[in-house]
């Protein structure tokens, strides 16, 4: 009895890469020849085939009404094929193809029988190059001829825009008759799926992805996806921060965040495995101490960006050997590091002359002999941040040498001067960002100062000083390129500074004045509707703001 034969679809020639096959054969009955590659038994990751298996036995029971021969009976093991589209139409004789009738062939290694159009008997359906193309193509009519008897003629592809002596090429036709080449997503680049796996997070990949199958786990695994590592959970152990590190001996970012459960030998033992580390983040890691910093300058010199803020082990020991061996040092973030202090950034100063970014916040130790220093080396320091560290008018005089500065942070130092910040800041051309926020000495005058002097400002940060409407019209007058101002909590602004300032800076975006009780509702709502292109923000404006934004992501407001 002739055996139930597959349609001649190209979406059926499952057989040249896969070991399940529509005859019920074992895999050691698969002829072994170039027109049958199949693979290997064991070519899975802790299984003894494919576990896509599932998914190509249902095609063949549904195309050929017979199971998979592998017997492959997990329920759980699905993939999804990816579809590139292409369409084929059976070809005449002059197609050069190498196809032989089974009455005139001793070939044996069929790929599939096929009823022939012409002899009635079982024809071998093989394989043909496109030469325009240089892709695969299934046809089905034996040396007999087609069904028409026509000679087949040359046309252009509607996709590839080649002329074919196939009715269409790999690429695909407008016919949609003709169904789609299937392509198995494990048939891909090793560098397409990575791509593809870059979307997924690390825990993902681990748990999920690398557990599929043999060819899964090392695209999960690929050093590409393993150059960036971020790392925020708090139970994570030393073990864990090791396995993690080890994929990639080339890593060049590492964050670690809030993760509680580390130690400082386990911190110390994955950044020896990191001699290409750039960039090294450890915030919130209070449980670390000296010996988790001290050797990070030997083992990553080629260190450029690094950011401790809020994790108090850091000492100056440790940040004076970074300094030693990390020249190419350009940014550092010391938030909140309390133990370090004036002598561990005088040597950070001499040693990093490529350093460009620079944050203290509430850094007690921090004082005018740290500012001195870095503004007599660090003379390309471009963002400088002093949050209420120990800086007085004394210190904030040398910032002159400071001639790329172009954000500076002075927020919350009692002890400034108006008269030292207006002197100083006015000897700084390229700042666009100043922050002055909780400093009650600046007035009026070191506004004007400023404004005068300060022609690319952008950003303006005075939240509760002790300015009026005057200072406003003076940032109005001098300062045409100023985009963000926050005075909120500056209790003498009144209607007529916030109506001036919007009149004349044509280039205003933002106008933040939360709690200026002398400005009326009346004001804001008249400033709203004349300015639309000012984003101004009250306690009010806000308020409403944030019932608006509730209402159309649909919650219910009670109203009682």
């Amino acid at each position: 009895m002739r055996k139930r034969m597959l349609s001649p679809s190209p979406t059926t020639d499952l057989t040249r890469r896969y070991p399940c096959k529509s005859t019920k054969k074992s895999h050691g009955d698969v002829p072994n020849s170039d027109t049958t590659p199949t693979r290997k038994q064991n070519d899975c990751f802790g299984s003894n085939h494919l576990k896509e298996c599932r998914i190509f036995r249902k095609v063949l029971e549904e195309v050929s009404g017979e199971g998979c021969s592998t017997g492959c009976d997990n329920e759980d093991d699905k993939f999804v094929p990816i579809s590139v589209p292409s369409n084929v139409k059976r070809n005449s004789e002059e197609s050069a193809i190498d196809q032989t009738c089974c009455n005139d062939s001793d070939n044996k290694s069929k790929v599939f029988d096929q009823d022939c159009t012409k002899c009635e008997h079982d024809c071998q359906l093989t394989h043909a190059t496109s030469s325009n193309c240089g892709t695969e193509n299934p046809f089905t009519s034996c040396y007999l001829g087609s069904d028409t008897g026509e000679q087949q003629q040359p046309e252009t592809c509607s996709k590839c825009g080649t002329e074919n002596t196939f009715s269409s090429c790999y690429l695909g036709s407008d016919d949609e008759h003709h169904p789609a080449v299937t392509l198995h997503f494990n048939d891909l680049p090793i560098l397409l799926k990575s791509q593809i796996f870059s979307y997924l997070t690390m825990n993902e990949l681990l748990c999920t992805a690398s557990l599929v199958c043999k060819t899964w786990y090392e695209a999960a695994r690929e050093p590409g996806l393993w150059r960036r590592l971020h790392l925020d959970r708090p139970g994570m152990l030393d073990e864990d921060l090791w396995n993690v590190v080890g994929i990639n001996a080339n890593l060049s970012q590492l964050h670690v965040l809030d993760c509680r459960m580390l130690s400082g030998k386990g911190i110390a033992k994955a950044l020896a495995g990191c001699p290409a580390l750039k960039e090294l983040i450890i915030m919130r890691c209070n449980q670390l101490k000296a010996d988790a910093f001290c050797d990070i300058g030997e083992h990553c010199p080629l260190l450029a960006k690094i950011n401790f803020s809020n994790t108090n082990g850091v000492p100056d020991a440790a940040l004076e050997k970074i300094a030693s061996h990390c020249s190419h040092l350009s940014e550092l973030r010391l938030n909140r590091c309390s133990l370090i202090s004036d002598e561990s950034i005088t040597q950070v100063a001499r040693c990093c002359p490529k350093l460009k970014v620079l944050t203290f916040q509430e850094n007690k130790k921090v004082t005018d002999a740290s500012l001195q220093a870095l503004c007599a080396f660090s003379h390309n320091i471009e963002v400088l941040s002093l949050h209420k560290c120990s800086i007085t008018s004394q210190g904030i005089m040398h910032l002159h040498k400071l001639t790329k500065l172009r954000n500076l942070d002075l927020s919350n130092l009692s002890s400034l001067s108006s008269n030292s910040v207006g002197e100083a800041i006015s000897n700084l051309p390229q700042l666009d960002t100043l922050n002055l926020c909780l400093s009650k000495n600046i007035n009026d005058s070191c506004l004007h100062s400023i404004a005068a002097s300060c022609k690319k400002l952008k950003y303006l940060f005075l939240v509760s000083c002790n300015i009026t409407d005057e200072g406003l019209i003076s940032i109005g007058r001098h300062s045409r390129s100023i985009e963000h101002l926050d005075i909120g909590w500056c209790e003498d602004i009144t209607d007529r500074g916030a109506t001036a300032l919007s009149q004349m800076c044509s280039q205003l975006k933002y106008l933040g004045m939360v709690r200026c009780d002398q400005i009326t509702e009346g004001c804001v709502a008249r400033l709203v509707k004349e300015f639309p292109h000012i984003h101004y923000s009250t306690f009010l404006l806000d308020s409403q703001r944030l019932l608006e934004k509730a209402k159309r992501q649909g919650f219910q407001l009670n109203t009682v």
